[in-house]
């Protein structure tokens, strides 16, 4: 009987692209920094097929069988990349992937709007900007991951998709994995397109990505580069331009909605901060004209970064556990670390590890468990957490140094109340920030972190308002709250309309 493993090994049609355009990639100043490469080495059929045999080895009744055109080697011959991916990618390798999802969903038990879809960027929110450069080609989505407006009469309309694996496509005459070791002679082109998919990834909080081309399917992990004290004292801060705000309609929004708002083009208060920086980017190189089994091929390799992506956690970390471990829950099961299932025991073989010693960023509720559902408004959960109005896990917290001299030293010993977590992932609270030390030069709040680094208040964080339950920007002392109106589009606002709240 067919098998998600037998019908992903199937041979890809044969791309015709000698006829490929020349030219450069598409380059943006703005995207993060990428020196370097190393090779994903945990990326193979062996530990991936290892961690999701149960899906991939289960019987498939009816696959879908992607019939060929009847343009004969016209359907095949492609110039560009809008052919390579309407012409092949759409109608051969996406249709059959997205079935496979729809198996596996099935496979392990989750409910229909748990599936997870292969598709085009159209459908997912981006940054409210018309520059192309700033979105990727290829979206993972999910019917139970989008976004979520509510009106005056407490009735609620579905916004687009979050997307949980960006992805890009490049054609071989323009971009390849061997233009790495061809630097001194090409320039720069290898590092744009790997630049590009990192500063996605960056932007939707999110750890894996991809490219994908007539010749190759690259896949990538990527890491924040996790500074010490000492190391960052020096360095020059990179500047992006400042978010933009939105003023509400209607009286009533809720934290998930006006956190989307904010959440492409801000930050928490390190870790999404435009100064982060990033490890070289792990990488595995697919070929297209693999088949069979016993090797990865396009189609199962990217089907296992789906899987990945979409149920296993997914955050961007400084380090990360080995693909196939295992990590203890504080109920005493255990979750795996890279497909998200859950087990009340494990075996002798299997390996323990943390998931990540440091609190990761994941502002879209990723990680979702095998069979289990996200906790309604109100509901405990693991580790103190509780479940906010408006979707995503909420608890306060506590920051281990507040200012950095002696005025400080009372709130250092009270343990300011700083913090709050909001899906896995800290703020800084507005009455909090209000109560920090001033530095009259720079014009900003400013504490000491856990390093006993001084981290400033700038305006790309994204600031928690406990008062008004909702989200918002300093501007200096100046208080700059974010809203949107119900059809999701909103309307800038500037600074001037809202009252200057000074420091007392």
């Amino acid at each position: 009987m067919p098998t998600i493993l037998t019908e992903l090994g199937v041979p890809n049609p044969v791309i015709e692209s000698t006829r490929l355009t020349q030219g450069s990639n598409t380059l943006n100043p703005r995207w993060h920094d990428v020196g370097e490469w190393s090779i994903w080495q945990e990326f193979n059929y062996k530990t991936l097929g290892s961690i999701f045999s149960h899906i991939v080895n289960a019987e498939w009744k009816d696959p879908l069988r992607v019939a060929s055109g009847r343009g004969g080697s016209l359907d095949s011959e492609i110039y560009d990349e809008d052919q390579l991916e309407h012409q092949i990618l759409s109608r051969h390798t996406i249709p059959i992937i997205n079935d496979a999802l729809i198996h596996a969903n099935g496979v392990l038990g989750l409910k229909e709007e748990s599936v997870l879809h292969l598709g085009r960027r159209g459908r997912c929110t981006h940054e409210q900007s018309g520059d192309g450069r700033e979105f990727p080609d290829w979206t993972l989505v999910s019917p139970e991951r989008r976004a979520e407006y509510w009106d005056d009469n407490g009735y609620c309309f579905l916004g687009k998709y979050y997307n949980l694996l960006p992805g890009d496509t490049k054609i071989s005459s323009k971009w390849s994995p061997s233009l790495y070791t061809e630097r001194r002679a090409r320039g720069n082109q290898w590092e744009w397109p790997v630049r590009q998919v990192l500063t996605y990834a960056c932007s939707l909080g999110v750890r894996y990505g991809y490219l994908i081309t007539d010749k190759h399917l690259v896949v990538f992990q990527f890491a924040r580069e996790a500074v010490g004290s000492g190391l960052s004292a020096g360095r020059e801060q990179r500047v992006l331009p400042a978010a933009t705000h939105a003023r509400a309609e209607s009286g009533s929004t809720d934290l998930s909605t006006t956190f989307q708002t904010l959440s492409i083009s801000s930050a928490p208060y390190s870790d999404r901060s435009p100064t982060t920086d990033f490890q070289p980017p792990k990488y595995q190189v697919i070929d297209w004209i693999n088949s069979g089994e016993g090797v990865l091929t396009v189609k199962l390799a990217l089907f296992y970064l789906c899987l990945m992506a979409g149920h296993g956690p997914s955050n961007i970390q400084a380090s990360y556990p080995r693909l196939n471990s295992w990590c203890r829950l504080e109920n005493g099961t255990f979750r795996h670390n890279t497909s998200g299932r859950t087990a009340g025991q494990l075996s002798s073989k299997d390996r323990v590890e943390d998931a990540d010693p440091q609190r990761a960023l994941d502002p879209i509720n990723h990680g979702r468990l095998e069979g289990g559902d996200v906790g309604e408004a109100g509901e405990d959960l693991e580790g103190g957490e509780y479940r906010a109005e408006g979707g995503g896990s909420c608890r306060a917290g506590k920051a281990p140094e507040v200012g950095g001299d002696d005025e400080s030293t009372a709130a250092n010993e009270e343990a300011y109340d700083l913090f709050f977590w909001y899906d896995s992932t800290k703020f800084l609270k507005r009455r909090a920030v209000e109560g920090l030390q001033w530095d009259s030069a720079r014009g900003l709040f400013h504490f000491r972190d856990e390093d006993g680094e001084v981290v400033y208040v700038e305006e790309h964080m994204i600031i928690y308002d406990e008062e008004a339950e909702g989200w918002g920007n300093f501007y200096g002392n100046e208080w700059v709250p974010a809203h949107l109106d119900p059809s999701g589009a909103g309307e800038s606002s500037t600074r001037k309309e809202h009252k200057r709240r000074r420091r007392r």
